[in-house]
This record gives C-alpha cells, sequence and structure tokens, in this order.
C-alpha cells in the first residue's frame, strides 16, 4: 500500500512538473526556435493528461507560423484547435484552458474565423481571477493579467478591471 501511495506521488510530481514546463515553454514561444522547442516538447510527452493535450493544442496551433507551405499551415492550425477544443471540451471550466483558447484566438488571423469565445473566455477568467478562484498572485496568473491588459480584443471596460487585480 505505501508503494502504490509512494508510485502515485511520483506519477503526481512527474505530471506536475509536466505542466509547469508546458507553461514555461508557452510563454517564452515568442520566436522561432521558442515555438519549435515548446511544440517538440509537447509532442513529445507520452500518454498526455488534457491540460497536456491543450497545451500541445496551442503548440501545433502555432507551429503553423514556422511552416512554409499555406496548406501546411491551415492543417497544423485546424489540428491545434481541434486538440484544444477538445480539451475544453473535457473539462470547461478549466480557468487555464480557456486562457490558452483566448491566447490562440487572441492571436490567430482573422481569415480563419476563430475569434468567437474571446469575450465569453475574456469574462470567465477575469472573474475566476477577481473572486479569488484562481491565485493572481502566482507567476502564471500575473502573465496571464498582462496579457489581458494587452490584448486589442478586450474592452476598454475590462482592461481596467484587469487592471486592478
Amino acid at each position: 500500500k505505501v508503494f502504490a501511495v509512494f508510485l502515485f506521488l511520483c506519477i503526481y510530481q512527474t505530471t506536475l512538473g509536466q505542466e509547469i514546463q508546458c507553461q514555461k515553454l508557452f510563454i517564452a514561444a515568442q520566436n522561432e526556435p521558442a515555438k519549435q522547442e515548446f511544440y517538440n516538447y509537447c509532442a513529445n510527452l507520452a500518454n498526455r493528461n488534457n491540460t497536456q493535450q491543450a497545451y500541445f493544442g496551442v503548440a501545433t496551433a502555432m507551429y503553423a507560423e514556422l511552416v512554409s507551405n499555406p496548406a501546411d499551415k491551415l492543417s497544423y492550425f485546424s489540428r491545434g484547435k481541434d486538440l484544444l477544443e477538445k480539451a475544453i471540451a473535457n473539462d470547461y471550466w478549466n480557468e487555464e484552458l480557456r486562457f490558452l483558447r483566448y491566447s490562440v484566438q487572441d492571436k490567430a488571423p482573422w481569415m480563419l474565423q476563430y475569434h468567437d469565445k474571446l469575450e465569453e473566455d475574456s469574462y470567465y477568467i477575469y472573474q475566476s481571477l477577481s473572486s479569488g478562484k484562481m491565485n493572481k498572485s502566482k507567476a502564471f496568473w500575473k502573465i496571464v493579467i498582462q496579457f489581458m491588459i494587452h490584448s486589442e480584443n478586450i474592452s476598454a471596460d475590462l482592461k481596467a478591471k484587469y487592471s486592478q487585480l
């Protein structure tokens, strides 16, 4: 029985560490080499959990920026979007997943027509942060708040509310 608890804790710690690494690589994915590293890391995760699957979806959608063939660009973006939406469908009230979707929709070219949840997600994330459900003092959520404040797809009123968090 002790071994089973130890094994569970080892697996939990590994999964938690992998998710933190996904967060770090996602935040750092501001240039081609960093996007490539993010994609490679997520693609090589074995037995992805739902959150890791969402990060792989984001990494796949972002990878579309690195390929030159327009058909490949659309293919990677669509595959990433589908992975992300499936993860959200499995855990709809997960704020981190909703932020991941917001970030992809915020940066997606308008011709791809993937912007339908920007307002809903931005308000849901704000509600979770302002109510204390999410710890706004954690580094990841501080970055989320700054991202939302600088987003061009959020109302001035909501930006002001994010600024007061």
